[in-house]
């Protein structure tokens, strides 16, 4: 499974039904300025290229033949004759008009993992974002409440199947969802620590949910998908400003409708050996408040690949109860995230203390060793089977300006030009007065790295950072410095 960091969001990917283009006539293009024209013939282009890419998981319901289009480079659309040229821009119409014509005629087909994976990272985010929407409207997507209800005790025998086909033991302390005062829709809150959440939390929680998911890219070619789009699945990119703007009002909507929501309001799995719960995002309280809902906190641990513990809140968490309490909207849903972020770690940590628990984990802190060998197994325990990594798990997560390794970013990007500086100081052009200048630059540069690096103030992650950086180019300089005696030594011969 390909990992689409890098690349822009999918779901902000443009898709070539979405682009709707004006076709002038010859004499109305005569009419457009220089600069309209330009737009106009860029657009047809970028769309007829868009179509073409797409063309690679879609078949027609119908025979139909629409021959393709080179889309020509900018240097040679400025050295062909005139009317050549013309052709070519009546051709991007001709090509626009017609594949419009055929648009209800085109049928999306789910790749095969391989044939996803030769996909390119642009095609493939093109890809998700229109398998996502074929998905959305399918009709297992769209199963009335009354049939998902009758269907979700399968669906709960199917995960217990599961649970106890991967060895899976759950120890649970409290299992009993709290009294709901008036009947209100519920938003479940649960810790996220790794790839079978829902499996334990299906396991004892039986009033039916939507779940709220940003992994699509995850869960789309897999059975778990498919069981999550029976049962009732509501998809957002969690990458996108739009998609996580749009997702509190469709909550709402399915809140209103009598439903309840799975969620995890930490959006990543929890990777911090020594951070019972990370960050909250705040769009559930908000969705909470306007939707008359209430949050039934739930914590899970995860011990081990086969241990987990899960304890769910004695009492509902409201967010209506804050409202009114604070001078500001933000100062209030700031105060009610981090109180429920601390019910959230207090319902894990009790699970620490479990009798039975205790017994298991029980480890001395020589037992454990190095910080950094532990902590990189820990996250490759988690990790191990699944499609995620943990570059893409740190780009979901809540990003605080507050929290340290983002506190001292700015000193990764101070020492990043390191090597930049180091290539001008090789470079003969540059005048002597001026270099002179670049290598007491760099001296001082790496002077300060190698301070900041045994700097403790700083986290173990930037530290880390910081020491691949001097690494990096000590590499650098010492190859140039082997290269130079080797041909030292080759003059000497000849001499």
């Amino acid at each position: 499974m390909r990992n689409i960091l890098g690349t822009q969001s999918y779901m902000d990917t443009l898709l070539p039904n979405e682009i709707e283009i004006e076709i002038y006539e010859k004499e109305e293009e005569k009419k457009l300025n220089k600069d309209d024209l330009e737009e106009y013939y860029y657009n047809l282009e970028e769309y007829c290229k868009l179509y073409q890419i797409t063309e690679k998981w879609h078949k027609y319901k119908t025979k139909v033949q629409i021959n393709p289009i080179r889309i020509l480079p900018k240097n040679e659309k400025r050295e062909i004759p005139t009317e050549q040229l013309e052709k070519y821009f009546r051709q991007l119409k001709e090509y626009y008009q017609a594949t419009k014509s055929q648009e209800k005629n085109r049928k999306i087909i789910r790749l095969s993992n391989k044939l996803e994976e030769n996909l390119t990272d642009d095609e493939y985010a093109i890809y998700l974002k229109q398998l996502r929407i074929h998905d959305d409207s399918s009709k297992v997507s769209n199963l009335s409440l009354k049939e998902r209800k009758r269907i979700a005790p399968f669906l709960r025998i199917l995960m217990k199947g599961s649970r106890i086909a991967s060895r899976i033991k759950i120890y649970k302390l409290n299992q009993k969802v709290p009294k709901i005062p008036n009947d209100r829709p519920i938003i479940f809150v649960l810790t996220h620590v790794g790839k079978d959440d829902q499996i334990v939390f299906s396991d004892i929680i039986k009033e039916h949910y939507t779940i709220l998911s940003g992994d699509y890219e995850s869960l789309h070619n897999k059975i778990e998908g498919n069981i999550c789009k029976i049962n009732g699945i509501k998809f957002f990119d969690m990458r996108s400003q739009k998609e996580r703007n749009e997702i509190g009002k469709k909550v709402e909507e399915t809140l209103k409708e009598g439903d309840n929501i799975l969620c995890s309001m930490e959006a990543a799995w929890n990777l911090y050996p020594n951070v019972p719960v990370t960050e909250l995002f705040k769009g559930m309280i908000h969705s909470a408040i306007n939707a008359n809902a209430v949050i039934v906190p739930v914590g899970i641990e995860r011990f081990s690949k086969t241990r987990y513990g899960i304890n769910v809140g004695e009492e509902v968490f409201d967010p209506l109860t804050y409202v009114e309490k604070f001078q500001t909207e933000e100062e209030m849903v700031n105060v009610a995230k981090d109180d429920l972020r601390q019910i959230l770690a207090n319902l894990k940590m009790k699970l620490y203390f479990h009798k039975k628990i205790a017994k298991k984990i029980k480890a001395t802190r020589e037992s454990i060793g190095d910080y950094e060998e532990y902590n990189k197994k820990f996250k490759e325990d988690i990790l191990t089977g699944w499609t995620f990594t943990e570059e893409a798990i740190k780009e979901k997560r809540y990003h605080s300006k507050e929290e340290p390794i983002n506190a001292f970013s700015y000193l990764i990007t101070k020492y990043s030009n390191l090597t930049p500086l180091y290539e001008s100081i090789k470079d003969d052009t540059i005048p002597v007065e001026i270099k002179e200048k670049i290598i007491k630059k760099f001296k001082k540069l790496l002077v300060e790295l190698s301070n900041d690096i045994s700097n403790p103030i700083y986290p173990n992650d930037i530290h880390n950072e910081l020491q691949k950086q001097f690494e990096d180019i000590l590499l650098i300089i010492n190859n140039d410095i082997d290269v130079s005696n080797k041909v030292d030594v080759k003059q000497n011969r000849k001499k």
